[in-house]
């Protein structure tokens, strides 16, 4: 009787865990927003199939993260407010699997443009996200 109590118990611990965890994750993809970014990036010419972007800008509550899916060297973050205001220029080097966060706290309410650029001009992305 006694192993069937400890039994129950560490079973209603684990669902326990698991919950908490699964809410956890529900909660982070609940307020993680997909940025749209539009513009030309090397290799998302005119192809037979659609590929998978190699650059993908997300906001949460109080950063928005840019994730990188291929190697696409020096590149300039720069994030513009709706005044026309240059906020954050961040350059960093785009590696497969790396990501950048820029902090947003304290940012005004607002729209705000999100600029990914190639340091040698040869392509761009541009995204919109309010706060």
């Amino acid at each position: 009787m006694f192993a069937a109590i400890i039994h129950l118990k560490n079973f209603i611990m684990k669902k326990f865990l698991l919950f908490t965890f699964l809410a956890g994750l529900a909660l982070f993809h609940a307020q993680a927003k997909d940025i749209p970014l539009q513009g030309s990036t090397p290799g998302t010419g005119t192809m037979s199939a659609p590929a998978a972007p190699p650059v993908a800008a997300y906001q949460n509550a109080n950063n928005v993260e840019i994730s990188f899916a291929a190697n696409l060297g020096d590149v300039i973050i720069a994030i513009v407010d709706e005044m026309g205001e240059l906020i954050v220029v961040t350059p960093t080097k785009a590696k497969a699997g790396s990501k950048t966060n820029v902090d947003t706290t304290g940012w005004s309410s607002g729209g705000y443009n999100l600029f990914i650029i190639d340091e040698q001009g040869d392509w761009w992305l541009q995204g919109y996200f309010e706060i």
